[in-house]
């Protein structure tokens, strides 16, 4: 053993005395013995002043050394090197137990027998000017595992002071220097202090509750924090402007568990202002900036990258504190090639303008940026990415396409973008046979927008569709971000000011020359108001539905066409005696019937004329319509008019107490209008009418009974016929045979029909034929639970809650039990692994339903 170690072995043997001598003291509960040994304490740690070398002269001048705490210290070490080899081992390796021992004496009672402002001046010295890692350690430490009383409020109150002298400053700074002399267990003592100050705020939280500083609250701490961190690298950077060697490590390192525990905005808000005005022009903040943000390990760093991406204000920006990482750390590369841009969505563009031009500004990045590019139009055009990601996910890679298709140049190779042209073509025949139109619109607008940039020479795609105001914003993004503001940029009018000028000395001489033609005395006279007057039809229109039928028929004369479509319903409802007889035509009619004379209301005349047909002759209507579903020689627009008429007329005739109106089934006469118009008129006195009132009125009852009648109970005119609604349209639906494709080509069909089954089966509640309509209508919607189009998932989810809502709960928690329950583990599933976010929300509301029935039939 060397010198300098048995050294030090004897000065940590005479500090574990001493400490032993301060421990007497505390226990003696004298308070001479107690501020003397606090004092001494202090002394050790630290005195703003030494005292004469040698005791004797001490002696001379102090008066009772015996009561002073320098008498304590000369006990153990007498000189002025002891003392500071002593002060170096006590904070390094003993500091921490004391501050224990302290706070386990620091009782009310402990407390009340000494001098209250003398103890709270050595709890500020020795907190607070001592070592301040270990107070900060043991005082949270302490809060956290004390029961709440004096002790824990006095760490409190030591911790803020704390806080508030910026000692935290101290701590960071103290990791940051480079010192070989240094003995530390660094790896364990840097998790346990980052753990200890990024945990803080829920610490406190836990244990104080209600009663927690405001200076503990996440918000105010993160901030002061940052101000502390901006303090330390301001220091570092002098240090390296001098060329002194620091080190960032802890800095980075609790840069990074600050970001990963959920305060990266907080974080960057106050310190990203302070680093871009030094960046642009300083490389050694450029240095800072980058070891700050890359250095380290993987781990918590997509919590820092992603909210500095989402912060800066240009993508020339995104290199001074990432460099080349992209291409250096595999794990920068994954989240920004790959994560950020396919698995992740964020609402706003400037993530994607910051990710994409820092890929695109470099040579270095270039063909990485070319590779991401394919990337995303791969993914963008894919059929199955389309069926199974949402619709907001997919128009956030729509617009990293546009942004990408900004960067794109002349100068990159021809053949890499007619090859982009290629696969953007394909993805926008994906795009036009989804049956969502909105994926229509925006796979023609991303379309028209990259086949103009990357070809520009070749021929130019002009698509037909609505130009939304989301379709507008992604066209804007075509062009790349400038590093000036928007605020920055000049506003170019539409039309200048001297364009302006020229108009308005023109227009007062061409209102003169008009003035001078339209001068006549007809100007005094005011038009009549013609704005409610109908043209005069010169068809008459008929009086019967078999020469409205005719008139159907006769396709040439356009205008008799238009007056008997717009009867049609009229009659039907007016007239239904012996309407059975011409139902099964008069429906082919109106079925084939074609929009010749281009009526405004043509279809919804037809669609009200087929519903009255249908629900005057119900069977007659509905078993020609059904059959019509699988036939051939119909489009898509027939066959969906078929299934939406039927669905209307299930839910007419399911209806009690219809109203009766203009189109309803029972019509006033004349006469019957004449007697409501003057009945009112005529008085009628009835003498026990009168006299029942005032007994009413002077009668005090303290319960009343019914106010209203009771409602009269009607059969359900959809029970008997709604069999011939509900099971033809399960006929044929797999049939080979049939021309429409259902469940392949067609889904959109498909989603129709499951509507209208739900919706049939809706209107059979109560009946006794909704049992059997309810397990058919399950047995066929699980074979389709699977189904990959979004839309259909919305109708399968539909179906399954009016099962649900229309048989009866005894039924369907007994005889249907094991499909009620099978359905409820899929809905399960939809809610937790289903990526649209419409599908998961009605799953929700399926089960809150099935949870409702189960819950009344149990209580």
């Amino acid at each position: 053993m060397s010198a300098t170690d048995m050294n030090n072995v004897s000065v940590d043997t005479k500090i574990r005395n001493y400490l032993k001598e301060v421990r007497l003291s505390f226990d003696a509960n004298e308070p001479a013995l107690v501020h003397s040994a606090l004092e001494s304490v202090i002394i050790l740690m630290g005195s703003p002043s030494e005292p004469p070398a040698k005791e004797d002269e001490f002696r001379k001048t102090s008066g009772n050394p015996s009561e002073s705490g320098w008498s304590l210290v000369f006990q153990y070490f007498p000189t002025t090197a002891d003392r500071r080899l002593a002060r170096e081992h006590f904070l390094r390796d003993h500091y921490s137990k004391f501050a224990d021992l302290l706070l386990d004496k620091l009782t009310l009672d402990w407390v009340d027998k000494l001098n209250k402002n003398k103890v709270q001046v050595s709890l500020l010295s020795i907190f607070l000017h001592g070592n301040h890692a270990g107070s900060f350690l043991v005082l949270l430490r302490r809060i956290s595992t004390s029961s709440l009383g004096y002790q824990v409020n006095k760490c409190v109150s030591l911790l803020e002071q704390l806080l508030k002298e910026h000692r935290l400053v101290d701590i960071i700074w103290t990791e940051c220097i480079v010192d070989n002399k240094k003995h530390r267990l660094e790896e364990q003592f840097h998790q346990e202090l980052i753990t200890a100050i990024v945990s803080l705020p829920s610490k406190t939280a836990n244990k104080l509750k209600d009663q927690n500083s405001l200076q503990f609250y996440p918000v105010p701490y993160t901030t002061l924090l940052a101000q502390d961190l901006l303090r330390v690298l301001h220091k570092v950077h002098a240090y390296l402007r001098n060329s002194t060697d620091c080190s960032l490590q802890f800095v980075s390192q609790l840069f990074r568990n600050i970001c990963y525990s959920g305060f990266a905005d907080e974080l960057w808000n106050e310190i990203l202002p302070e680093f871009l005005k030094y960046v642009k022009t300083d490389f050694i903040w450029r240095r800072i900036c980058k070891r700050l943000v890359v250095s380290g390990s993987d781990r918590g760093i997509e919590s820092v990258l992603i909210p500095l991406l989402a912060k800066l204000p240009w993508y020339g920006l995104v290199e001074i504190f990432l460099g080349d990482a992209v291409i250096e750390v595999p794990k920068v590369k994954y989240l920004l090639c790959t994560k950020v841009l396919l698995h992740r969505f964020f609402e706003k563009n400037l993530l994607l303008q910051n990710i994409l031009g820092y890929l695109a500004s470099s040579p270095n990045r270039r063909s990485l940026f070319i590779q991401v590019f394919k990337t995303l139009i791969n993914v963008w055009g894919d059929a199955s990415a389309l069926r199974h990601t949402s619709y907001e996910q997919h128009h956030y890679i729509s617009r990293a396409i546009v942004i990408s298709a900004g960067f794109i140049t002349e100068k990159d190779d021809e053949k890499e973008r007619k090859a982009s042209v290629s696969s953007l073509m394909y993805g926008m025949q994906n795009h036009l046979q989804n049956i969502d139109s909105n994926i229509h619109i925006l796979g023609m607008a991303v379309t028209e927008l990259l086949v103009a940039k990357l070809d520009p020479n070749g021929p130019e795609l002009n698509f037909t569709y609505e130009k939304t105001q989301q379709i507008k914003d992604l066209q804007k993004l075509i062009v790349p971000p400038l590093e000036t503001s928007e605020s920055d940029v000049p506003v170019q009018p539409l039309i200048s000011q001297e364009d302006v000028k020229e108009e308005i000395n023109q227009k007062p001489e061409e209102n003169k020359s008009m003035d001078g033609e339209l001068d006549s005395d007809d100007d005094e006279f005011e038009p009549y108001d013609m704005s409610n007057d109908k043209e005069i039809s010169k068809v008459k229109a008929p009086k019967y539905i078999r020469d409205c039928m005719e008139g159907l028929i006769n396709t040439e004369d356009t205008d008799r066409v238009e007056v008997c479509l717009t009867v049609a319903e009229d009659l039907i409802r007016s007239s239904p005696h012996g309407l059975q007889e011409i139902a099964v035509e008069f429906c082919r009619i109106l079925l084939h019937l074609t929009n010749i004379s281009s009526c405004t209301d043509f279809l919804e005349s037809r669609f009200r004329a087929l519903v009255a047909i249908t629900a005057l002759c119900p069977i007659q209507s509905a078993t020609y319509l059904t059959e019509q579903i699988y036939a051939r020689n119909y489009n898509i627009r027939q066959r969906l008019d078929i299934l939406e008429v039927l669905g209307t007329a299930a839910m007419e005739l399911a209806k009690p107490n219809a109203q009766k109106s203009k189109s309803g089934n029972e019509t006033l006469s004349q006469t019957d209008v004449k007697v409501e118009l003057i009945q009112p008129e005529k008085k009628v006195y009835n003498w026990q009418e009168i006299v029942q009132k005032r007994i009413e009125s002077k009668t005090r009852r303290f319960a009343k009974g019914r106010t209203q009648p009771e409602p009269q109970a009607t059969p359900n005119r959809f029970s008997s016929v709604a069999g011939y609604f509900f099971y033809p349209l399960l006929k044929n639906y797999d049939s080979k045979d049939s021309s429409v494709d259902i469940l392949g080509e067609d889904p959109v069909i498909l989603e129709r029909l499951l509507y209208t089954l739900g919706i049939i089966l809706h209107s059979a509640i109560n009946t006794l034929a909704v049992k059997q309509m309810g397990q058919c209508l399950f047995d066929f919607l699980w074979g389709l639970r699977y189904h990959q189009e979004s839309s259909v998932c919305q109708a399968l989810l539909f179906g399954v809650s009016m099962v649900y809502l229309s048989v009866p709960s005894h039924i369907l928690l007994g005889e249907m039990q094991q499909d009620t329950m099978e359905f409820k583990e899929w809905l399960q599933d939809i809610v937790e692994k289903n990526p649209h976010a419409e599908c998961q929300k009605l799953a929700a509301q399926t089960l809150m339903i099935l949870q409702n029935i189960v819950q009344k039939e149990f209580s």
